[in-house]
Formats: C-alpha cells, structure tokens, sequence
C-alpha cells in the first residue's frame, strides 16, 4: 500500500473501493446465479438475440454475414473477429461438453466474462505502470472497473464490447511500455491489439486515437505515422478482402439510423449516473491535460476525454445503450487511481472530486441492490420453453413476434427469421426485402404460423392485422395465427 508524504496510509480510500467492490462481486454473483440456472429464458442486454443467432451461424458453419433483405431478414452488426473467436470458442466447449444448442447462450456470455477477467488484468497493469497505485488499491478499483453498475450486464452478454476494449487497454499498455523502454517491438505489439480491438467491433478505436494524439503531443512523428499507417492498412486490408455483405454490415447497415439530441440525452443520463467515478477522471483529465509531464497519465487522460466524445456522438442513433461508455468508465475511473492511491488523504480539488465520485459509485450500487437503478435481475421467458413443441402441432414455418422465440433452439425447423434490428426501419424507409418482408410472407402463407405471446395485446405486426388472420390455436402461454385458413 502506497504511504503518504507525512506517513500516514491512505486506508480512507482502501475500505472506499473496498465496499465498492464488495457491491460489485455481490452484483455480478447474483446475476451469474441467474445466468446458469435460466441461461436459455433471459435476455441479458437488448436484441441480444441477434449476436446470439449469428454466433449460432458461425458454430454450424453457416454464412454469418447474410443478405438482410432476403429470408429470414437477419443481420450480423459486429466486426469478423467477435463471431469467429466466440463461435469457434463456443462449438470447442459444446464438444468438450456434449450439450445441445440451448446451452449455448450460457457459453457465449460466460465466455464475455473470461474477457472481463483480461480486461481486468491489464487494467490493473496500466494502472501499476501508469500511477504506481499499491496492489490492494488497484485490484479493487479493478473490480469496480470490470464489475460496476456500468458494465453491469454488459460483463455477461452476447457482446463484443468488453473483449474489444481489453484488446484496447492492452494496447495502450503496450505504447507505454514503449515509452518506458525505447523499444519500438511494443509499439508494433499496440497496432496488432489495436487491430483485434477494431476487429471485433469497428467503433473501438478510442485507445488508438489516444495513443496518436499522444505522440503528436510529444512531436514523435515517425512513431505517430506508424501508428496511423498501419492499423489503416489493415483496416482497409479486412475491407476489401471481406465479401459485400461483410462490408455492408460493418460500413452500411447503421447508417440510416436516425440521430436525434434527445436519445443522446438520454443515454448520456443513464451511464453517467452509473459511472461518477469515470465522471471525476473526466473533469480532472480536461482540466489538467496540458499540465501533466507524466506522459503515462497523460495517456490514459486522452483516452478518457476522446472515448467519452466518441461515445456521445456515437449514442444520437435509434438504438444506442450506455455500452457505448464502456471505454469511457475504464479509461475515466484509471485516471483517477493516483489519486485513490497516493493523495486520497489530501484536500486538493482533484482529490475531493474523486472522493466524491467514488462515494457517489457506492450509492449507485445501492440504488441497484434496492432496485431503484435498473435491475438486479432480469426478465425470465419460461414459456419459451414450450414454443417448440406447440409449433409442431400447427407446422412451420414461424414468425414469433416475441423476437427471442424465432432463435433456433426455440424451433422445431428453419428457416429461424431472427429478424434485425433495422428491419423496421429500413422497411418503413422503402428497402427492398424481398416477397415484401416478412409481414407479405405471412399474408401469403410463405410463413405457415404468426406466433403471438398471450399476455401481449396485439391488433398487427409487420402490416399484418390480426383479424385478417385464421385462428388456428393457442395454448396457455401462445396464440397462433395463420393465413390459410381467413376468417369469415
């Protein structure tokens, strides 16, 4: 444990983070808890079924970057690098350990929340190189990074978000260590991890912007050319060697989302209020930027500020969760680790600033735990369990309106229309899906069965009404409908 100037210790700021991180194991305890015993029932961040499908895709050796407009109108948002590593890691493990597809939601978050624990051990690097924060300090605060309200669900999802900043935060570890040592082999280490960063998610390029702000700040050309030169070639290398619908779903299959002010408000709000900490890195990071000769904070203080811009701008679109400050809440709450450290104890501006963020993240964890700030644990769909069968009886194919009973280990038979999350709007915009979408299809009896939940109060789905519509069954959790047989 670092000592202060006049002797003392800092236990002020140990039995902080202690109780912090205590909240978070508790947190993350209960909703793994959850996640083992309902695994298949639970949707642990939205449309997550979507990634869930095309990770499916990729361990049956099925095309993961689909055309989104013909059948079953599905689409995969997410760079290569995500689908390949979890859907072979996925398909190993479902080998190894002889379960069938329902398992395969369990696998998949399970193996997010191995690369929580990486994110974790490099974080915990970067901040022994880049503060000198003592050891019980940093692994503490490394779990509020990991585990906090922010990540919260995040760490157990079918995401890309928490393996591609670790393959940032490692990479920002690399350049300084280059820095520290001379040694150009680390700078090259940094491109390679930068690359899989981008590579499983194409938006993660916080830490690489950062570090090239970082060498024009010190005037290392050369170094910053590299740095430019070659991750963009192997950008563009992926690009043009990946196939048309690959380079749709990377470059095209957002951008007719519609950005509006008040979503990015909203968003904002939301991980804000569950980061304070990463808050008071921010505000400390604007402030001190140009007077810091520590290159190493510096660094981290770049990172925080140019992944808090680029999640803002990037939380405008339809559709946009506070997963997007991901990489703002580890970079923010890594600036602050000096401070935890080694002046906690005294009353300048910064140190009180992070006091408060740090007490401000134990309210939150409270307000979770009291279920007044999101949930401790989520919805569960027992009833999918049964949709299968009941499916059998009228025959396929089905179009479940409840998105998550169209994944395959709910049907009896392809094709499974996991449709996307642009489906709607793109439709409503004019794109050409093919026999009209999936609505057409049931109007036309290429979809056998229109499955509705019964607790939902629904008149239409897709420009089908469902008065137009034959009746053909129910059972006590399922209506369904189809179109051949019509009402009189």
């Amino acid at each position: 444990m670092n000592v202060l100037p006049d002797g003392r210790q800092s236990r002020g700021s140990v039995s902080l983070l202690a109780v912090a991180a205590l909240g978070c194991i508790y947190l993350l305890a209960v909703r793994l808890d959850q996640l083992l015993r309902s695994g298949a029932i639970i949707a642990t961040s939205g449309f997550e079924h979507e990634p869930l499908f095309s990770i499916w895709k990729r361990v049956h050796h099925l095309p993961v970057y689909p055309n989104p407009f013909s059948p079953p109108f599905a689409q995969s948002y997410f760079n290569y690098l995500f689908y390949e590593i979890y859907g072979s890691t996925a398909l190993a493990f479902q080998r190894a350990l002889h379960v069938s597809d329902l398992q395969l939601p369990v696998i998949v978050r399970l193996i997010t929340l191995a690369f929580g624990l990486v994110l974790g051990v490099v974080a915990y690097r970067l901040m022994r190189v880049s503060s000198g924060i003592g050891r019980t300090e940093g692994a503490l605060l490394t779990v509020t990074i990991c585990a906090g309200t922010l990540p919260g669900w995040w760490l157990i999802t079918a995401r890309p978000d928490i393996a591609g900043i670790a393959f940032e935060i490692a990479g920002v570890l690399c350049i300084l260590m280059a820095d520290k040592s001379g040694r150009r082999t680390w700078v090259l280490c940094a491109i390679a991890l930068f690359y899989g960063a981008w590579a499983f998610k194409q938006p993660l390029v916080d830490g690489w912007l950062a570090c090239i702000a970082f060498y024009l700040f010190q005037k290392r050309w050369r170094d910053a050319i590299l740095l430019v030169s070659l991750p963009a070639v192997l950008f563009a290398a992926t690009l043009a060697l990946g196939s048309d619908a690959y380079r749709f779903a990377v470059l095209g299959s957002q951008i007719h989302r519609v950005f509006t002010l008040a979503h990015v408000l909203y968003v904002l709000q939301a991980a804000l209020s569950k980061a304070p900490l990463s808050v008071a890195g921010l505000v400390i990071s604007v402030a001190e930027l140009y007077r810091w000769r520590n290159s190493t904070v510096r660094v981290l203080a770049l990172a925080t500020f140019i992944s808090f811009v680029l999640a803002v701008l990037q939380t405008g679109v339809t559709g946009a969760g506070d997963n997007r400050f991901l990489g703002f809440n580890a970079f923010g709450s890594m600036v602050c680790a000096g401070w935890l450290a080694r002046h906690f104890d005294t009353l300048d501006w910064k140190n009180l600033l992070v006091k408060f963020g740090l007490a401000a993240q134990i309210i939150c964890l409270i307000a979770v735990m009291a279920g007044k700030a999101g949930k401790i644990r989520t919805d569960e769909y027992p009833q999918l369990l049964t949709l299968q069968k009941s499916i059998e009886r009228f025959g396929g194919p089905a179009l479940v309106t409840e998105p998550m009973g169209d994944l395959p280990w709910f049907q009896p038979a392809p094709p499974y229309f996991v449709l996307s999350g642009t489906y709607f709007d793109d439709k409503a915009r004019g794109a050409p899906y093919e026999y009209g979408g999936a609505g057409e299809m049931v109007k036309t009896g290429k979809i056998h069965l229109l499955v509705v939940p019964r607790d939902v109060a629904l008149t239409s789905f897709d420009g089908v009404e469902l008065n137009e519509l034959q009746e053909v069954g129910e059972d006590k959790n399922w209506i369904f409908f189809s179109a051949s047989r019509r009402r009189n």
